[in-house]
C-alpha cells in the first residue's frame, strides 16, 4: 500500500514540544504571594515544603523541534558572526546592554566564537517555546543560560535535537 500524499500534504502539523526541568529556578515561578508566604520565617516549614514542591514541577524551560529552514540556518555557513547579529538583534537597546553582551562570550579562540556554540546558540533562539521571550532577546538568554547552567543549556540541545528528528505531529 502506498501513503496517500494527498492527505499527509492536508493534514496540520505542529511542532513537537519537550520539557527541561531546572527546579534550582523555583522561585522565578512563585507568585507573589507565594513568595511572600515562602520568604516568611512564620511560616509553617511543611507549608514552605508545599510551595517549593509545587513550583519545583513546573520550573524549567520549553522547547521544539526545528523546521528544515531553520536546520538549515542553524547549518548554514553563510550565517553572520554571531556578535554582529547580537549587536543587529540588540538595535535600539542601551548601547551598554549590548556591548555588555560581548563579556557573556567567554569562549572565543583567537577572537572567533567556535561554530558549534553559535549553531547551539542558534538552536535554542530558534526552539526556545518557554518562557516566552521577545526575538531579540533569545540570543542574550541562550548565552546567559550557557554560561549560568550549561548542562541544562546542553540538555535542552539535545532535547531540541531529540523533536527535530522526530518530526512535527498532526495537530489534534
Amino acid at each position: 500500500m502506498e501513503m496517500d500524499y494527498k492527505k499527509f500534504m492536508a493534514t496540520t502539523y505542529v511542532p513537537r514540544t519537550g520539557f527541561i526541568p531546572v527546579p534550582e529556578l523555583f522561585e522565578l515561578y512563585l507568585s507573589p504571594e507565594d513568595l511572600k508566604i515562602f520568604k516568611d520565617p512564620k511560616t509553617d516549614p511543611a507549608k514552605v515544603k508545599e510551595i517549593q514542591k509545587a513550583a519545583e514541577k513546573i520550573a524549567g524551560i520549553k522547547v521544539r523541534g526545528l523546521t528544515g529552514v531553520e536546520i538549515a540556518m542553524v547549518q548554514s555557513n553563510a550565517l553572520p558572526d554571531i556578535l554582529e547579529l547580537s549587536m543587529k538583534m540588540m538595535s535600539g537597546v542601551v548601547d551598554k546592554i549590548a556591548n555588555g553582551l560581548k563579556e557573556f562570550f567567554p569562549t572565543k579562540i583567537d577572537g572567533e566564537l567556535p561554530q558549534h556554540l553559535a549553531k547551539k546558540y542558534y538552536m535554542l533562539i530558534f526552539g526556545l517555546d518557554s518562557p516566552d521571550i521577545p526575538q531579540g532577546e533569545r540570543l542574550e538568554f541562550a548565552v546567559f543560560l550557557c554560561r549560568v547552567f550549561p548542562t541544562v543549556f546542553e540538555s535542552a540541545i539535545d532535547k531540541i535535537n531529540e523533536l527535530t528528528g522526530m518530526g512535527q505531529q498532526a495537530a489534534k
